[in-house]
């Protein structure tokens, strides 16, 4: 079983919810043209017109009208499930930061980097290595 383009289900439920492809492609910010193609997509791909010509606009055929609340609850769920669970809140983390540096380096790291690092919200601490990231022979 070929999977369908999941690409278009954003396009298709603009075009339902607008029942416009000027409408449709403003939401998603492509050109009108760019939606006209992906309407004829969606109509091969679904088997149906899904939109129709009735006076100066379109209409939605009853198919797309059967259509509308399943499609947005499956771009609803896909949304949901390509969320973040929790949003990080910068003062709960906690870095450690280890800098093998020599001994003047080690103190303006100290005096200011560590601050500036650790300070842009949650907490931390830091260790300058005096041995200049020397390895001692023995």
């Amino acid at each position: 079983m070929q999977l369908p383009d999941m690409n278009l289900l954003p396009a298709l439920d603009a075009l339902l919810r607008e029942a416009s492809v000027t409408g449709a492609a403003a939401q998603l910010s492509v050109s009108a043209s760019a939606m006209s193609r992906t309407l004829s997509r969606l109509r091969r791909v679904v088997g149906d017109p899904l939109l129709v010509p009735s006076g100066r606009g379109l209409t939605l055929t009853p198919r797309a009208c059967e259509l509308r609340p399943r499609v947005e609850a499956a771009l609803a769920g896909a949304m949901a499930a390509l969320q973040p669970r929790w949003e990080v809140a910068m003062a709960d983390v906690r870095r450690d930061f280890a800098i093998r540096t020599n001994e003047r380096r080690g103190r303006d790291w100290r005096r200011g980097g560590a601050q500036r690092v650790c300070g842009a919200g949650g907490s931390g601490r830091s260790a300058a290595d005096p041995a200049g990231g020397r390895r001692e022979s023995g």
